[in-house]
């Protein structure tokens, strides 16, 4: 027999095994809070690893375009133009190649390089704008007699080329029209977009050459352009994830600078031959092939000079 009070005790005993409901509504929203907090916490994640990797694709494309520009430009001899925004250079470089070597009067045959760097204007399928810059290198040949100075002559036009350049029989001459070709690829997927490229010459004292003085509608000619001595590179770029509200689009732009000193080379001494020593002018009057030759001894002081190393004036 069942007493009244063991009766009490019994259904008090079965209330303290179940729960409220109140308790199972804080529950369910202590519970999706938590599932909201680690959901964000993935996608957090997710996004900084994404951005993490983007940070690491923009470095190399950034030290891709600086090398590629970089590689030759240092061996300017003759600056040609600079358009008046500064986003497009024109160059030569004199000597790239020894392509003959005449055993008799020991003049070379060489060749010569006409680099033109442009840009055009294009967007992707989100939206974004961006350039992509081109390249265009023109090929010509000449001769360079033994003996001859290098020296840019300015008397005769065109200005800033050696005499044996301007030779009608042995000097320049155009042998191949290069295809223009993008520096750096831009395609659907690559999440580095070039928005502009800036290209700002210096002066041997080291002051920008374009703060006081306009290039005009034809921009910076040679006559300006010859007392460079070094080159900065500026770029401005979009790295252009689709990172959601984690990101925005400002905060995605960046820029970058690369200087470039021109390395410079001279005849020394027209009694010795083919002599060469470093020299403060921005052009390369050297009989030498720059790509090719690690060192370059100067007979005066016996001294050793790497045409790779950069010169600082």
């Amino acid at each position: 027999m069942i007493s009244i009070g063991q009766g009490k005790m019994d259904k008090a005993g079965k209330r303290k095994k179940g729960f409220t409901l109140l308790e199972l509504v804080i529950s369910l929203v202590i519970s999706f809070v938590l599932l909201l907090v680690i959901y964000n916490a993935f996608f957090l994640a997710k996004t900084l690893f994404e951005m993490g990797g983007d940070v690491v694709q923009e470095q190399h494309y950034i030290r891709t375009i600086f090398a590629k520009i970089g590689d030759e430009l240092q061996y300017a001899s003759r600056l040609s133009n600079l358009s008046a925004e500064k986003n497009e250079l024109e160059y030569e470089i004199f000597n790239s190649n020894v392509l003959e070597v005449e055993s008799g009067s020991n003049d070379k045959k060489v060749e010569g390089h006409q680099i033109f760097y442009t840009t055009s204007d294009k967007s992707d399928d989100r939206g974004n704008e961006f350039i992509v810059l081109n390249k265009q290198t023109n090929v010509y040949e000449w001769w360079m007699k033994f003996g001859h100075s290098q020296m840019p002559n300015d008397d005769v036009e065109p200005r800033g080329y050696p005499v044996d350049m301007k030779d009608e029989a042995t000097g320049k001459k155009e042998t191949k029209v290069g295809e223009k070709t993008d520096v750096l690829e831009q395609e659907v997927g690559k999440e580095f977009l070039l928005k502009s490229i800036k290209f700002i010459p210096f002066d041997k004292e080291g002051k920008d050459m374009t703060i006081n003085i306009s290039g005009g509608e034809n921009g910076f000619d040679y006559d300006m352009l010859k007392f460079a001595g070094s080159m900065r590179v500026d770029l401005e770029y979009l790295i252009a994830g689709d990172y959601g509200d984690k990101a925005t689009p400002s905060a995605r732009k960046k820029t970058a600078s690369k200087s470039i000193i021109f390395i410079s080379f001279t005849t020394n001494s027209m009694t010795t031959g083919e002599v060469v020593m470093l020299n403060s002018v921005p052009n390369l009057f050297d009989f030498f092939n720059l790509k090719k030759v690690s060192a370059v001894f100067n007979n005066a002081n016996s001294a050793v000079f790497s045409p790779l190393m950069p010169v600082l004036h």
